[in-house]
């Protein structure tokens, strides 16, 4: 009679393990699962992200080249203006700068 109650305490703890092994399996899924589901979604915002940042810089590049181009022109307009202290000017930069790349 022992020995039958220890068979059946044996086969209970034998399909109380294969249920665990089934849990563990089943929470693996779910966890594998969900990490893949986060890792989509982080993308998706990594993604969006960096289509923010090139928006964001494409606009900086126009703004800088905008006031570059304003910056050309108040520079021209200033040379039509005073063209013989452009020409001094010009000419004392180009000096000062040969005299540094004499040495």
């Amino acid at each position: 009679m022992a020995t039958r109650n220890l068979d059946q305490e044996l086969d209970t703890l034998r399909a109380d393990l294969g249920k665990i092994r089934e849990d563990i399996a089943a929470l693996t899924r779910t966890l594998g699962d969900a990490a893949a589901a986060e890792v989509k979604a982080g993308g998706a915002r990594l993604n969006e992200a960096a289509h923010a940042a090139k928006e964001r810089a494409q606009r900086l590049a126009d703004s800088a080249r905008a006031q570059g181009e304003e910056g050309i022109a108040a520079l021209e307009h200033r040379i039509e203006q005073n063209p013989i202290t452009s020409v001094l000017v010009a000419f004392g930069v180009g000096l000062v700068i040969g005299k540094l790349l004499d040495r």
